[in-house]
């Protein structure tokens, strides 16, 4: 079959060029110019190109759809010169030399051949999708160039920044070809849906095929669910076109139908497997729901997984161009222009937005150099980076303090999953549940597999929600995966058959490491103690008998899901922790997936991670002093229980240390122990020679600490006298000094006292009617003469008339005049 005569022939001359002179190169060209099946053709034709040429693939249905199609038009059937390979499928010989393989595999070939043996060129398709594996690969491949100049590299997009790329690279060529793309009428809705995404995506297309008579319709829907909910509207609103869905788990015959053209009109409703590379034949008319499932770390799971969200203004264009690849077409977008407007104009980099752990695995068991330093094409967050080797730690995959794997890590560097699952793995081998391990980690490694309200029945019966749900998978699997089957049981199909297959995988890798095989008497015990020590951060234990409420690792707390089968279990471990409410609705957080574990375990498998306390601590609710002896292990409190028995002298310090704070008043230090901490204070300025204490925080304490000896309860000092324990701060001799210095009273020649007030810094200062101040000629003086007294001289209605320290001055120059006016108006009383 001789090939269409795409645009991308302008470059393929100069292709040729640059490979044979060069080992690096970037090519653009938009949607539609036929990169992905003739760039791959003309290495495969280039003399300079020897042995094998992987063509790197985001997705499995491009990687066999672009193999066949090539296959096809070298006259060939795929297998042959032409052979693709994904997780799940496999199609080519010893005699294939161009292999198009979903990117995933590369890593895990490169571990098997780090010199990568009889590959000539890899191609980098679709690199503006900014797939973590895809960064990492092109790290690794150009260190691995230094060593093999012979190796050519090719990266390729529709929507590349070539300009980045080509730096990376060292400034290598960037060869770009003008497509033929068609026009395209980009429509936007005129307001927000109010409706659910399946109902706007259905009315949409009925709405393009009452006004556009021809051509197929091409609707992008997030995933499988709103395909299903999709389909069954269209079904009741148009019934004269043929429905069809394309997703990655369907059958490969299921997807081969749609793209291949169709006798009728069609409606293919797509996730976003029809993005990028394929071309789907008859499609004139988008329809853009404009949201995708993307990888995203979840904390919950200590996994990535897929989570719903907007599409960026890139992906949009790439799917509107899907429109114009036959001729002239139209693209219906489900949101408004303002929100265009709004989205960010690229997808974010799975390396800013997924868990790094497996790909820090990968970079250890390939012994490049430390994840700090690696000439990233886009380095990561470095907290992302300190997360991810933190795991790897704690699971005891690298050592603690660098970059080098343990003989752990080393074993697991070979199980095609997370290294969290690897570790359930290999303690699966160990207590012999492994075939039940590898169904249990296909399951926290794909998509869900019950629809939502569905039950295990076997979760009690086997002390783990987990657990029940791999029987579920089981059982599944013994029905040949029989749609009617499934769905009467809550079953996803699809995602249940998914996850079987998977599961084979992680079988088959832990035979060629030669992990054990035998099955354990206690299945139960088995899996449970596997789990645990997969999953030793996930450790939580129930408040008591009569909750779902949990305790977790550092002091955090969740709540068990309601339709657990491990709602007895005093300890557990959690297959998944995750975060509901917001919009309004209160936060909580979620246990699910639970497994019922045992103390012993715990002492058995995690002997080192064990810590008693006993602590004399503050009882914020009961305002006393208690005594707690606390054990926790993984960080999780397994018993803590409250003691009688104090230690007097601590249980007065931590009391002490409380009324210090000023949290709970102390009633007997009242304003009369206030004045008595003035007048030493006054007293210590002005004879710093004499070493008064001056009451600061140490003082304070040591007072405190003394009013509680004894006692370990609030209500046991808080009205108890101050002044005394004050006072006893200082010495007798000081004592009496201050109070010979500062005196608190004043005698007068009318019998009265005038009271005295102190402050460090300010002289002392009295307060008293004139009359009483008859007889006193001269200002009295105190701290031995010293200092002057600030007398402040009332009239009889108590308001002052002179503050003054110069009395003799007063009597002389003020008295006189203040005398006639005050007699006046207060004759009664007494005026000399």
């Amino acid at each position: 079959m001789t090939p269409p005569t795409l645009p991308i022939l302008s470059i393929r001359e100069a292709l040729r060029a640059v490979v044979a002179r060069g080992n690096r190169v970037v090519i653009t060209a938009p949607t539609g110019a036929g990169k992905s099946t003739q760039v791959p053709r003309y290495l495969l034709e280039s003399d300079a190109v020897s042995g094998q040429i992987l063509v790197l693939q985001p997705r499995r249905l491009a990687a066999r759809v672009l193999a066949e199609r090539v296959a096809r038009e070298l006259g060939q059937e795929p297998g042959q010169a032409v052979g693709y390979r994904t997780r799940f499928e496999h199609c080519g010989g010893a005699s294939t030399r161009l292999w198009f393989i979903t990117e995933g595999l590369l890593p895990r070939r490169l571990l098997e051949s780090p010199e990568l043996a009889g590959v000539g060129a890899v191609v980098f398709d679709e690199f503006h999708e900014r797939r973590l594996t895809s960064d990492i690969t092109l790290g690794l491949l150009r260190r691995l160039q230094q060593r093999r100049p012979d190796l050519r590299l090719v990266v390729m997009s529709a929507t590349l920044d070539a300009e980045a790329v080509q730096a990376y690279l060292g400034g290598c060529p960037h060869l770009h070809a003008d497509g033929r793309l068609y026009p395209v009428d980009i429509r936007y809705a005129e307001r927000p849906a109010r409706v659910e995404i399946w109902e706007d995506a259905a009315r949409a297309a009925a709405g393009v095929v009452r006004e556009e008579p021809a051509g197929d319709l091409l609707v992008f829907l997030p995933g499988v669910y709103e395909i299903q909910r999709t389909m069954a509207v269209c079904r009741r609103m148009l019934s004269n076109l043929e429905i069809l869905p394309l997703y990655g788990d369907l059958p490969p015959a299921v997807q081969h139908r749609v793209m291949e053209p169709g006798a009728a009109r069609r409606l293919i409703l797509a996730t976003n497997i029809a993005e990028t590379s394929l071309t789907v034949p008859g499609v004139r008319h988008v329809i853009d729901s404009g949201l995708a499932r993307q990888g995203r770390y979840d904390a919950g799971r200590g996994l990535t997984l897929l989570e719903l969200g907007p599409i960026s203004r890139d992906a949009a264009d790439q799917r509107a161009g899907r429109a114009g690849r036959e001729g002239p077409g139209t693209c219906s977008r489900l949101w408004t222009l303002a929100e265009q407007q709004r989205k960010p104009s690229r997808t974010a980099p799975e390396v800013q937005r997924v868990d790094l752990a497996e790909a820090l695995l990968l970079m250890a068991a390939m012994g490049t150099v430390e994840p700090g330093v690696f000439d990233w094409f886009e380095a990561p967050r470095p907290e992302a980076l300190e997360q991810g080797l933190a795991e790897l730690r704690s699971l005891g995959l690298i050592d603690p303090a660098g970059f080098h794997l343990t003989a752990l890590g080393r074993e697991i560097s070979g199980v095609p999953a997370h290294p969290r699952l690897g570790r359930l793995l290999h303690a699966a081998a160990a207590e012999g549940c492994l075939e039940d391990a590898a169904v249990a980690a296909a399951l926290l490694g794909e998509r869900p597999v019950l629809r939502g309200g569905a039950s295990l029945p076997e979760a009690e019966a086997l002390s783990s929600d987990l657990l029940g749900l791999v029987e579920v998978v089981r059982s599944a699997h013994a029905a040949g995966f029989d749609q009617g089957f499934c769905e009467s049981r809550g079953v996803l199909a699809g995602p249940a058959r998914q996850v079987w297959s998977a599961a084979r995988i992680l079988l088959g890798a832990s035979r060629r490491l030669g992990w054990p095989q035998h099955r354990a008497g206690d299945r139960v015990t088995a899996f449970g103690r596997s789990v645990l020590a997969a999953f030793p951060d996930r450790l939580a234990r129930r408040r008591d008998a009569g909750t779902l409420l949990c305790e977790l690792p550092a002091g955090r707390s969740a709540e068990l899901v309601r339709e657990s089968g491990v709602r007895e279990a005093r300890l557990l471990v959690a297959g998944e922790i995750r975060e509901t409410g917001g919009r309004g609705r209160p936060l909580k957080t979620l246990i699910s997936l639970a497994t019922e574990v045992r103390e012993e375990w715990l002492m058995d498998l995690f002997p080192e991670a064990w810590e008693s306390q006993d602590r004399t601590v503050w009882d914020d609710r009961r305002h006393q002093v208690v005594r707690r002896l606390r054990t926790t292990c993984l960080g999780v409190v397994l018993e803590d229980r409250e003691v009688t028995t104090l230690d007097a002298e601590l249980a007065a310090e931590i009391l002490a240390g409380e009324l210090a704070n000023g949290r709970l008043p102390l009633h007997g230090w009242d304003r009369t122990v206030e004045e008595w901490i003035e007048r030493v204070r006054w007293t210590a300025s002005v004879f710093p020679e004499r070493g008064l204490l001056t009451y600061d925080e140490t003082d304070r304490a040591v007072i405190l600490r003394e009013l509680c000896t004894g006692s370990s309860r609030y209500r046991e000092v808080k009205d108890r006298p101050c002044l005394d324990a004050v006072r006893h701060a200082l010495s007798h001799d000081d004592v009496r000094f201050v109070e010979a210095m500062a005196p608190a009273w004043l005698p007068l020649p009318s019998g009265r006292r005038m009271r005295l007030d102190y402050a460090a810094g300010r002289p002392p200062r009295g307060r008293t009617r004139i009359q009483d101040l008859y007889g006193l000629t001269t200002t009295p003086r105190i701290a031995g003469g010293r200092v002057p007294l600030l007398i402040d001289i009332l009239a009889p209605n108590m308001r002052t008339v002179q503050i003054t320290d110069d009395l003799e001055g007063f009597w002389r120059e003020a008295y006189p005049r203040i005398r006639r006016e005050l007699a006046r108006r207060y004759p009664k009383h007494e005026w000399r």
